[in-house]
C-alpha cells in the first residue's frame, strides 16, 4: 500500500508500520497514548459525527490551539478524508486577526483548545454555526466560560459530544467522501 494523499497516511502506517504507541498527549494531567488502529477507529469517530452535524466537503473548519496535541492530529484527519478544509489558527493571533481569519476563510466552525482559546474567539466577536472543543470535558464547565457569557450562544460541544460510533451507512458515506477527493484538492488553509 502507498499513499497519495494526506489522511492515507494513518492507513499506511497500519498497514506498514502498524504502532502501539502512535501518539501519545497528556490529558487531565496523565499521558494518554493512541495505537494506530485506536487512531483510525477514533478518526473515523469525529468523521461520523462531523457529518451528523451538517458539515460538507468544502466547509471549513478552523482549529484555535494553544499547542498541537493528538486530538488536533485526529480532527485533521477527520477532516481531511471527508472534504473538510481544516484552518488551524495559530493561539497567538490577537482577536482581530482571529476575526479576519474567520471571516477571509469563511469558517463554519471551530476547534478550541482550552478556555484561554475560546476567550479569544468570544473577544474576535467570530460568528460560527459550530464550537467544539478538543477536550473530553465542555469547556463550559470551566468558571467563567459559560455559553451564556459568550456572546454568540453557540453551544460549544466537547469531543465526547461530536465522536460517534459510525453505522455502516457513516462508513459507507465516509470512504464515498475519500474516494471523491483528488491529491490536488485543498487540503488545509494557512
Amino acid at each position: 500500500m502507498d499513499f497519495t494523499r494526506l489522511f492515507e497516511i494513518l492507513e499506511y502506517q497500519q498497514h506498514r508500520f502498524p504502532q502501539k504507541m502512535a501518539l501519545a498527549g497528556k490529558v487531565e494531567g496523565r499521558w494518554q497514548t493512541w495505537s494506530t488502529a485506536e487512531l483510525l477507529a477514533e478518526r473515523d469517530r469525529l468523521s461520523a459525527g462531523l457529518l451528523e452535524h451538517g458539515f460538507h466537503k468544502g466547509d471549513h473548519i478552523g482549529i484555535l490551539a494553544h499547542c498541537g496535541s493528538p486530538e488536533w492530529a485526529i480532527a485533521d484527519a477527520a477532516m481531511l478524508q471527508i472534504g473538510i478544509v481544516p484552518v488551524p489558527i495559530h493561539a497567538t493571533c490577537r482577536p482581530d486577526e482571529v476575526a479576519h481569519i474567520a471571516r477571509d476563510a469563511q469558517l463554519r466552525g471551530c476547534f478550541v483548545s482550552n478556555a484561554d482559546m475560546l476567550a479569544k474567539l468570544t473577544a474576535a466577536g467570530v460568528e460560527l454555526e459550530s464550537l467544539f472543543s478538543l477536550a473530553a470535558v465542555p469547556l463550559n464547565s470551566v468558571p467563567g466560560q459559560s455559553s451564556a457569557e459568550r456572546s454568540s450562544g453557540v453551544p460549544l460541544l466537547a469531543w465526547s459530544d461530536i465522536a460517534r460510533l459510525p453505522s455502516q451507512h457513516d462508513l459507507d458515506k465516509i470512504r464515498y467522501l475519500r474516494d471523491g477527493i483528488r491529491p490536488d484538492d485543498i487540503a488545509t488553509l494557512l
